[in-house]
């Protein structure tokens, strides 16, 4: 665990001083939350039947939760009619210690007005690249009777959205005036390229995130520790706004 914990620690330190915000950053965001609220979450979480499936399944295929490595939000959207709407976002990030080239797996859990999305990505093996590795992802997500079934959605989905200034399926209904309030503080939506850019090299930061000699070369609490200082809005924005 202290192994863990240190390189995790190393790593944040590294996105500091890159092209990417870390924690120190993040933390000046209000609205995110802490190591013991997304703590809370989860376990909150593990009492849906749903989402204890899915992190059944994910044990199931070799995955071990990656300690400290979790990322997440709440806040209010307005809806086309302007009435503000309470949303929720969570991500934890898992490693496959048998993976010879290093492969990362991040469960979510998304409310947006009370409607719950909870899945889990599983990334391609040693793939450090952020469109190679969202696009070549597989996607299980937990229905409304708990059973586990495919998806294709959410990452490609996250994906283009950041790509495109914040363009996804669920935005226009859900997030129409392109704000979103975290924290009491009101953010106007803008994917930049910067933002893009800046996911870009965190992404290569991400492959040097290891756990016992195992590296993560791309996980999605990874990515959003390491970009979300100025692009919180978008990186909130795209989640939500994706199944």
């Amino acid at each position: 665990m202290k192994k863990r914990s240190f390189i995790l620690m190393a790593f944040c330190m590294l996105a500091i001083g890159s092209t990417c915000l870390g924690q120190e950053k993040q933390a000046a965001i209000q609205g995110t939350f802490s190591k013991e609220q997304l703590k809370a979450n989860w376990e909150k979480f593990n009492k849906d039947d749903g989402f204890a499936n899915l992190v059944k399944d994910v044990k199931g295929k070799g995955f071990a939760m990656l300690e400290g490595s979790s990322w997440g939000f709440e806040g209010s959207l307005p809806d086309a009619s302007g009435k503000e709407q309470p949303v929720l976002f969570c991500a934890y990030d898992f490693y496959n210690p048998k993976a010879a080239k290093g492969q990362g797996c991040s469960m979510i859990w998304k409310s947006v007005a009370g409607r719950v999305y909870k899945a889990y990505l599983v990334f391609p093996e040693g793939e450090k690249n952020i469109q190679a590795a969202l696009k070549g992802g597989m996607e299980w997500y937990a229905d409304d009777n708990a059973k586990i079934q495919r998806a294709h959605s959410w990452g490609s989905c996250f994906l283009k959205c950041v790509q495109t200034n914040g363009s996804a399926p669920g935005i226009d209904v859900d997030i129409k005036s392109g704000k979103v309030k975290v924290g009491g503080k009101s953010y106007t939506i803008n994917c930049t390229t910067g933002c893009y850019a800046g996911a870009i090299v965190c992404s290569g930061i991400a492959a040097g995130v290891a756990v016992g000699g195992v590296s993560v070369p791309f996980a999605i609490a990874i990515l959003a520790v390491c970009t979300s200082g100025t692009c919180l809005p978008c990186m909130a924005l795209c989640s939500l706004g994706c199944m």
